[in-house]
């Protein structure tokens, strides 16, 4: 038994040594040499994960590689089962065993937080057939047992291009209960321990020494996995970098990488509105108002508008967005900012009105001569019903600050009243008195206290 023992190490300490010389290979084929131990499970008893009751395993492999996923693997083994407990009840025969096997290496895919490119864990499972030595002192056959079948798992860590140390678990079912004692208690089974070396082989190099050849790297200089076609994934989303829109950022392969944070099916890197859910007519930008204009180019988003006012209504219809617009309800000019133009005629009447409306002195009567110039105003608003307007009385500065703001109101409210008696509705007015808080003329001089007693009139909309 120790014998066996220091002939394994031995032989793993050659296996390291030759690994470590391997060429930069292809990995199509691959032949490799393991030792191990074997267990057994029988009438003798159970020794499947006993260290003392293993026996020595030697294993010569050889490999094709289908694919990224899939080996086909044949092994040709040969070792000892046994069960010595160091009594009378004991056994032991030589066993050389032959198998076929399919071996899928699990993508990283299904683990990338916990994957490291030199290692591949794997499956397998296959069909064998075992041969055990005669035992003629008992007048005990020869006996070839089928593996029927057997299975596993295992792990592979590349040591350099061309050489990987491979580690597994193997269970064999048997079809045959005659290499111990022959009772009623079911077939035998076997468990098998191995660690070995594989050397892989095809004359192809792998310059980046990821295990892919350069004829099917498609990022030869790079190191990457298998599953990538040798290509680097530096977020670990599954999209190689070079197909990768976003390497740098965790995405989707639907997103060709990119991630998609609001979730509307355009990856941030095309989405003009990452953050908020919208359709790709427009960019990925919501439309609020339904206008049909997405909110990014929409000055007003939350009211319906059109094309031409670039997303904003216009309730007037004279071309000047309401927004714009200092006259949203009435048609207007760009020039008089959406209000209507007013006549030259009117204008020509309130510059008169200025001058010439005046009032007795120290009251609120109207002079006769103001008359014809209010009445020609109350015809032109009685026309022109979209006019407002605006009345606002001023005084100079003689007498007493609040006795001159009262004037001023009396006296615009007496033009109010004179207009309203001519038909002019109450709601188209306004009139405001300032005393003598805005003066346009000296105060010290008659004809700046002239200028000051005045009533401003402004046609508004």
């Amino acid at each position: 038994m120790n014998n066996n023992r220091l002939t394994r190490i031995a032989m793993l300490a050659m296996l390291f040594v030759f690994g470590a010389e391997a060429q930069t290979l292809d990995d199509k084929w691959g032949v490799g040499l393991s030792l191990g131990s074997q267990h057994y499970n029988g009438e003798y008893g159970n020794g499947l994960f006993n260290p003392l009751q293993g026996e020595g395993l030697y294993e010569f492999t050889v490999a094709r590689n289908i694919n990224e996923k899939f080996d086909v693997v044949w092994t040709f083994g040969a070792g000892e089962i046994a069960y010595d407990t160091g009594s009378a009840i004991s056994f032991h025969r030589n066993v050389n065993q032959m198998n076929l096997s399919l071996k899928y290496y699990i993508p990283k895919t299904l683990y990338p937080k916990y994957s490291h490119p030199k290692l591949d864990p794997f499956v397998f499972g296959g069909l064998g057939v075992m041969r055990f030595s005669a035992k003629p002192t008992v007048n005990v056959p020869s006996l070839y047992s089928m593996q029927l079948p057997d299975f596993g798992l295992g792990v592979t860590f590349k040591l350099s291009p061309g050489a990987n140390l491979v580690m597994k678990e193997t269970f064999i079912f048997s079809n045959s209960d005659e290499a111990d004692l022959r009772i009623s208690d079911g077939n035998d089974f076997y468990a098998q321990y191995t660690v070995g070396i594989v050397f892989s082989f095809g004359g192809r190099e792998d310059t980046d020494g990821d295990g892919v050849a350069d004829k099917r790297d498609e990022c030869p200089d790079h190191f990457g996995p298998a599953s990538l076609l040798g290509c680097p994934d530096s977020d670990g989303d599954g999209v190689s970098d070079k197909n990768d829109f976003c390497p740098d950022e965790v995405g989707t392969w639907e997103m060709n990488g990119c991630p998609d944070s609001d979730g509307d099916g355009i990856s941030d890197l095309q989405d003009s509105c990452p953050d908020q859910v919208g359709p790709v007519s427009f960019g990925g930008c919501p439309d609020t108002d339904g206008d049909g204009i997405a909110d990014n180019y929409d000055p007003c988003p939350d009211e319906i508008g059109s094309d031409a006012m670039n997303g904003c209504p216009d309730i007037d219809g004279d071309g000047i967005a309401d927004k714009d617009d200092a006259c949203p309800g009435i048609p207007g000019s760009l020039e008089n900012k959406g209000c209507p133009e007013i006549e030259e005629e009117t204008t020509d009447l309130l510059e008169q009105a200025l001058h010439d409306v005046k009032f007795q002195a120290g009251n609120d009567v109207l002079t006769q001569s103001s008359y014809d110039i209010l009445d020609n105003l109350a015809e032109i608003l009685n026309n022109h019903p979209e006019y407002k307007l605006a009345i606002k009385g001023h005084t100079d500065s003689r007498g007493n600050d609040n006795g001159n703001l009262r004037l001023s109101q009396e006296r615009v409210d007496a033009v109010l009243q004179f207009l309203a008696e001519r038909g002019i509705a109450g709601e188209r007015m306004k009139a405001t008195g300032y005393g003598e808080t805005q003066p346009i003329a000296d105060n010290r001089t008659a004809a700046g206290r002239a200028t000051n007693q005045r009533v401003e009139l402004t046609i508004e909309f």
